[in-house]
């Protein structure tokens, strides 16, 4: 799932805005549509998901999850490079410029700025330059892929490199963690399971992209009933609120989750219908 923070905030970009994402790469990002990832689908996702195999158990199978299909769902880049994580404890001069103009930018001492300022001051700012960019970033990546339960941004990741590698490397660190203490927050990314607003498990507030992310990954492979489903590039366009609610009615009773035929991976070319298609 997308936070309905991020959701707003995409809601509001302008056309220069839209462009300038598009052109970083994140555009499939623009296609998410859905707020909503049901509490009990959720918790079953996490349940069946194995973070050391990367795949979902499904009742009669398992399904294993491939860069390729965090692409599919989400339309981020696979590039050759592994991202790398920021550390204050690296010597580097870039990255330690980078953080000053950052942080004097958003005018706090340490640490990121918060994800609901964010959402706000992007768009009052009205830029779609090089700031812009990489603010929308930041809080795509905060709110979508790896959260931070104090509701802070993750600052330490920019580059478009294999962003799709590092969904699985942060489902997985964050599914092993909720495993062992789920009184914790869950701040991976279920928006491609089945996106990041950090959610507590126990009551499954929402901040959530990795579960969205995961829910919208099983929504889509996972054919319930015979039911057909439309199948654009990316998967999140497809799914809106309301059609997620449709499939939760149909498929929420006890045993059922999991149950369906499993079906291919999308074949994907490119995103560029997507500035097209009224979203």
């Amino acid at each position: 799932m997308a936070s309905g923070g991020f959701l707003n905030l995409v809601e509001r970009l302008d056309h220069e805005q839209w462009s300038a994402i598009m052109e970083t790469g994140f555009g499939g990002m623009l296609a998410v549509r859905t707020r909503l990832i049901p509490k009990q689908l959720a918790r079953w996702l996490l349940n069946s998901y194995d973070p050391w195999e990367t795949s979902l158990k499904l009742p009669n199978e398992k399904v294993l999850i491939y860069e390729e299909d965090v692409h599919a769902t989400l339309g981020l880049p696979m590039g050759p490079l592994e991202v790398r994580e920021g550390k204050t404890s690296d010597n580097d001069t870039d990255y330690a410029i980078f953080l000053e103009h950052l942080r004097e930018r958003w005018n706090i001492k340490r640490g990121g700025p918060s994800v609901g300022s964010m959402e706000y001051a992007i768009i009052e700012r009205g830029s779609h330059g090089a700031e812009f960019i990489i603010d929308f970033i930041i809080h795509a990546t905060s709110t979508c892929i790896i959260g931070n339960a104090n509701g802070t941004c993750h600052f330490r990741v920019l580059n478009n490199l294999r962003n799709c590698a590092y969904v699985i490397k942060c489902l997985n660190n964050a599914v092993i963690e909720w495993k062992a203490h789920k009184t914790k927050f869950f701040t991976g990314s279920l928006l491609f399971l089945m996106v990041k607003d950090t959610f507590r498990m126990t009551r499954l507030n929402h901040n959530i992209y990795d579960v969205v992310h995961f829910q919208l990954f099983y929504l889509d492979r996972v054919e319930f009933k015979a039911e057909k489903v439309d199948r654009w590039f990316p998967i999140a366009l497809n799914w809106t609120t309301k059609k997620v609610k449709k499939r939760e009615r149909k498929g929420h009773l006890p045993g059922e989750y999991g149950r369906g035929r499993i079906i291919k991976r999308l074949e994907y070319k490119k995103l560029t219908y997507l500035a097209e298609m009224d979203l």
